[in-house]
């Protein structure tokens, strides 16, 4: 990151965390989201490589398909929440600049964040099919797992606008838009 704050990725879970816990923007609430949607993501790819032994060659070749997908997911949540770290703190360096240059600070701020919020929740829509699909196919020992995984997605913000996790989670319903390896 160019503000000087470490990047995700690069910090132990224990740094980061006591990061969160600090005040300030660095990180804060959508860096969180993004690390917990990460999380949803690597459950997601253990219950499937998992599911990679089953006898049948569609199961086998969906379950590889579903682990690469949650791959990406997982390796990409990261810059997610740098990013929101850093449209948050734009906050604070609107607050930094001349009188004359603030309210055009804090709008641009503003926007970033919003558009670092809307990608955080078109990240987790992608992510709510595959633990919808992994739920319906997980053995008794890795459903704990998929509902981890639920619980630490259901913490992660939803697209504005759109159906939240919860919702459709209770309703057994997709979000609309929501894809799975691309396809709707």
């Amino acid at each position: 990151m160019t503000d000087g704050t470490a990047e995700t990725g690069s910090e132990s879970i224990s740094e980061w965390l006591t990061s969160l816990a600090r005040t300030g923007a660095n990180p804060g609430g959508g860096a969180a989201g993004a690390v917990m949607a990460g999380m949803a993501a690597a459950l997601a790819e253990m219950v499937a490589a998992y599911r990679t032994s089953a006898k049948s060659a569609d199961v086998v070749d969906s379950a590889k398909a579903t682990a690469a997908f949650a791959a990406a997911m997982r390796t990409s949540a990261p810059a997610l929440a740098d990013e929101d770290t850093a449209a948050s703190s734009g906050f604070a360096a609107a607050y930094q600049v001349g009188p004359e240059e603030r309210e055009a600070a804090k709008r641009a701020a503003g926007l970033r964040a919003a558009e670092s919020s809307v990608e955080l929740g078109k990240f987790v829509e992608r992510l709510v099919p595959v633990l919808r699909q992994l739920a319906g196919e997980a053995g008794e020992f890795l459903l704990s797992d998929v509902g981890t995984a639920s619980a630490a997605l259901a913490g992660a913000p939803a697209r504005p606008g759109s159906t939240s996790w919860r919702t459709s989670a209770s309703q057994g319903t997709t979000p609309p838009g929501a894809t799975i390896c691309g396809t709707r």
